[in-house]
Order: structure tokens, then sequence, then C-alpha cells
């Protein structure tokens, strides 16, 4: 469909994991940022978007677009459906371990507050 936009590039490694680098990420922002603009024009009337996206970099910069489409289109209804990587629920003594789990949590909280602060629902899945 032509309200679909794929994101054709990739993030480096770095880039995915951190949900502030994808914040920062003003390459694929300005990107996508480009690809909606265009979608509004061809629009008369904006009901709402719908966007799925997964932690690290990826939510990080769907929430720095959901901010801006916020704010360009305020009557629109945003939907964030949100996929949670449960799969490494390992526990491990190492504090190295340790400390990557915290801030995979960490990480999952600025999401939370991130994307929930900018959409009208948002559904983890």
């Amino acid at each position: 469909p032509s309200s679909f936009i794929p994101l054709n590039t990739t993030m480096s490694t770095q880039q995915q994991t951190s949900y502030q680098s994808g914040i920062h990420n003003q390459q694929h922002h300005n990107l996508l940022s480009d690809a909606i603009r265009q979608l509004l024009e061809e629009c008369d009337t904006v009901q709402g978007f719908q966007i799925l996206t997964s932690p690290g970099g990826y939510a990080g910069l769907t929430a720095s677009l959901l901010e801006e489409v916020r704010d360009e289109c305020k009557s629109a209804a945003r939907l964030t459906m949100f996929v949670e990587d449960n799969g490494n629920t390992q526990t491990s003594s190492s504090s190295h371990d340790a400390r990557l789990a915290f801030r995979r949590r960490l990480d999952t909280g600025l999401v939370y507050h991130g994307i929930g602060t900018s959409s009208d629902v948002m559904l983890p899945l």
C-alpha cells in the first residue's frame, strides 16, 4: 500500500541497542519524516497512524517521529504497537550480565514513557 513506509536502511548494532541513540539518529529521522510529509500532502484528511516498532534504537526513532506527528496532526489518532523482546530471560550472577539486564529494563521504561506520551494507544505485543 502507498501508506506503508518501510525503513530500507539499517542501523548499526550500537544504534539498535539504545533508545537514546534512536532518538538522536538524524539520518533515519529525516528519511522517515520526509516520507511521512509526502504521504500527508497526498491526504485530504488524516484520520490516524498505526505504527509497529521494536525495542532499542527503533523505538527511540519511533518516539521522536511520534512527537513530530503529534505536533503536525493534532486530531489524528496514533496507535503504536511495540514488539517486546522477552526471549532472553536467563539470569546470571555475572556483574556484566546484571548491568546489561538493568540497561535493557531501563531502556524499556524509556520506551514506554517516550512512546506512551506521544501515542493515544500503545499496545505491547
